[in-house]
């Protein structure tokens, strides 16, 4: 039984979280308004817990120590609360849509919706909407994916004013260029593919001539493409600030050009 005194404000609604000390990991607070709760914890799980009230927070573990924190009550109530991507975006002339993730929690994905229909999860920050109607308006949503539950679903409205990627007519293969350039932390590369029977790769290299990721190997549809790098290697880590080559190569086209990543 964990028992707790009560604060001077009547209308007060305490918050109450539970953690283990060996494997700290945070469940969702929830809210009561008694000044006791009971848990009936398995073996070898040591409960500590955050009890927040009006004007205080109390922190007790297993033995008995408790500790008072003068914080105030609705910052400490909204740690766990599970944040959304920030910095939605839509490239209405080819419907590629693109966020920047949370800053804390453990992340797993993120969920796309359309017009708030679900699409898929997906583990990127961009997401290729296709088979839109050029001069329609659409609502393109997205929501944070974690361990232990979703964010709330953020939503930014735009207006298709191409016919996609990969569906426009283009007479050659070309490399087009990247935007923004500088960058930080990513940046979106576009080219073109004109012969389907061929495979395309696309490849970042640095200075030194060292291929450190490869973005695209593969036979792609005609038409305008883009792909967003995000500034890391094959292995997923963050390369460092630097000027960086990208190469398209299809059958004998090759073309390079250089981008400089700045953080």
């Amino acid at each position: 039984m964990l028992t707790w005194w009560g604060t001077q404000n009547p209308d007060n609604v305490y918050y109450i979280c539970t953690f283990d000390w060996s494997d700290v990991g945070w469940p969702m607070p929830f809210a009561t308004e008694i000044n006791d709760y009971y848990w009936d914890f398995g073996n070898g799980f040591i409960p500590y817990f955050v009890v927040i009230g009006a004007n205080n927070i109390l922190m007790y573990g297993n033995n008995g120590y408790q500790q008072a924190l003068n914080m105030v009550p609705d910052a400490i109530a909204s740690f766990n609360q599970a944040l959304p991507p920030t910095n939605l975006a839509v490239d209405e002339g080819i419907g590629l849509f693109t966020w920047d993730a949370p800053t804390s929690g453990n992340l797993t994905g993120y969920d796309i919706y359309l017009d708030s229909i679900f699409l898929e999860n997906v583990t990127d920050t961009d997401f290729q909407f296709e088979d839109l109607v050029n001069g329609q308006t659409y609502l393109a949503g997205v929501s944070a994916v974690f361990d232990d539950g979703s964010s709330e679903i953020i939503e930014i409205d735009f207006s298709f004013s191409g016919t996609g990627a990969g569906n426009d007519i283009v007479s050659s293969t070309g490399l087009i260029g990247n935007y923004p350039n500088p960058f930080n932390p990513t940046t979106t590369i576009s080219y073109t593919v004109e012969n389907t029977s061929l495979f395309v790769s696309l490849d970042i290299y640095n200075l030194k001539g060292q291929k450190i990721k490869t973005l695209v190997n593969k036979k792609m549809d005609a038409g305008t493409h883009q792909i967003i790098w995000n500034g890391d290697d094959e292995n997923s880590k963050p390369v460092s600030s630097g000027m960086y080559f990208y190469k398209l190569k299809s059958g004998v086209y090759t073309s390079t050009k250089k981008m400089i990543l700045m953080k």
